[in-house]
């Protein structure tokens, strides 16, 4: 079932915006799903992740007027679908490369190039919090992409 996604061109190289929570990482999320070429996963694909097709909706216009259309904030259940959620709970603690299954690289792939092609998008991105407990593992996933850090000392914003 997820060989069947599998697109020939270069490996996947999505965006994971990572970040502690009270950061500002839902506002720059906000703004970056905004791009024409991002695929992003919505409310309602994260209530069904066993059904990414369901992302051809976001398509529609006027989409703004159906909650359930809007891009989700965390994308929980996609991660417990994929696994990677029991497996943090069960080590309590960071996950690394040696955690990664090949049944959650297959899903997490599989959710990712969905997206991207039933949204008609060229990349993708995703915003959760707990992303940062699974960095390793998410290079693991998709290797050869690039990582980027930006902090607010970069953009010279207050720190309350």
């Amino acid at each position: 079932m997820f060989e069947q996604e599998k697109q020939t061109s270069s490996a996947l190289q999505p965006v994971f915006v990572v970040g502690s929570g009270r950061s500002g990482t839902t506002i720059l999320y906000k703004l970056l799903v905004g791009h024409a070429d991002l695929a992003w996963i919505s409310n309602l694909t994260d209530l069904y992740p066993q059904f990414p097709q369901l992302s051809i909706l976001s398509r529609i216009p006027g989409r703004r007027r159906f909650p359930h259309l809007w891009p989700s904030a965390e994308a929980i259940q996609v991660y417990e679908y994929c696994g990677v959620m029991e497996k943090l709970r069960q080590k309590r603690e960071s996950l690394v490369e040696s955690d990664v299954t090949e049944e959650a690289r297959s899903r997490l792939q599989y959710v990712v190039r969905s997206h991207m092609r039933w949204m008609g998008r060229r990349r993708f991105i995703n915003k959760n919090t707990e992303n940062t407990m699974r960095i390793r593992y998410l290079k693991e996933v998709f290797p050869g992409r690039a990582s980027y850090t930006l902090s607010a000392t970069d953009l010279r914003l207050p720190i309350p």
